[in-house]
């Protein structure tokens, strides 16, 4: 039971949680993303216009037909994940901190 300002809405101090069978996120501009105020910067989910959804061209990409449970999901920080010299990269200076370094 998240607290409620007197319109009936979640205050902005709520605790939140991303749906995760949201098609889209959505956030703040990020002229907005280092504002400090109550609410910061966080995804939220929307609700994507299913017109575009259908209309997306995938160039002949099919799905891979993974159920959700048979996923193995990785998230890393490009720069963290590279920057230190334990990453192995062969060019250190100039890939360190970068995509390329994440991809080698």
């Amino acid at each position: 039971n998240p607290p409620l300002d007197e319109t009936g809405q979640p205050k902005p101090e709520a605790e939140k949680i991303i749906d995760p069978y949201a098609r889209e996120l959505d956030s703040p501009p990020a002229s907005q993303w280092n504002v400090r105020k109550a609410q910061r910067y966080s995804p939220m989910a929307v609700i994507p216009d299913a017109r575009a959804m259908k209309d997306f061209d995938w160039q002949g990409v099919a799905s891979p037909n993974y159920h959700l449970k048979e996923l193995i999901i990785y998230e890393a920080h490009v720069r963290g994940f590279t920057k230190n010299p334990d990453s192995g990269l062969t060019q250190q200076d100039s890939q360190a901190g970068t995509f390329l370094g994440f991809l080698e």
